[in-house]
């Protein structure tokens, strides 16, 4: 449980503490002295962070904001790296893009297996999709891809990427946003 972001009641010096309060409060002592109490963090992401992983899509400027990338053709993939370290706990991701058309650009959450375990040999073919996929919809506009209720801890051996696919040429990708914690 997490402590509100407002507080409810005011009190004051003579006042009796409500008993949904005095819960919270305990809740809160008791997941602080058994480290659950975690705080979400954010991780930002630029467009620029994924242009060495990426060869269908190419830098795009616009004379006002050069960091943004811009696909070719349908079907082009973007890979972007998740640098987290083991023990976070991914929740949610947003990915900001401009779609053209109507088939917009969709975007999913994957983990790899680097290697083998004990072996140190290279693990081939060993990709999961995490959680669902999230596309856009409506043409010429920006939109915030996100892909909520995520729960994936960073293990140790696997890497974890953002992979967006182009609906079709000329969609812009602005960059990502990773919100996690270390529980």
């Amino acid at each position: 449980m997490a402590l509100p972001l407002t507080r409810n009641t005011t009190y004051s010096p003579d006042s009796v503490v409500r008993s949904a309060d005095l819960n919270d409060i305990q809740d809160n002592i008791v997941n602080l002295q058994l480290g659950e109490f975690v705080t979400a963090r954010v991780l930002h992401l630029p467009a620029a962070a994924a242009m060495q992983y990426q060869s269908d899509w190419t830098a795009y400027d616009d004379s006002v904001d050069s960091n943004m990338l811009l696909s070719i053709a349908t079907g082009d993939v973007l890979r972007l790296p998740i640098p987290l370290v083991v023990g976070d706990r991914i929740r949610s991701l947003t990915a900001f893009v401009r779609s053209t058309t109507g088939t917009g650009p969709n975007v999913k959450l994957f983990k790899q297996l680097m290697f083998a375990a004990g072996t140190g040999t290279a693990a081939t073919g060993t990709v999961t999709q995490v959680g669902s996929t999230a596309t856009a919809t409506a043409a010429a506009t920006h939109q915030d891809l996100t892909i909520s209720g995520l729960t994936e801890t960073i293990t140790a051996r696997y890497q974890y990427f953002l992979k967006v696919t182009a609906g079709a040429g000329a969609q812009l990708f602005f960059g990502a946003e990773i919100t996690y914690d270390h529980p």
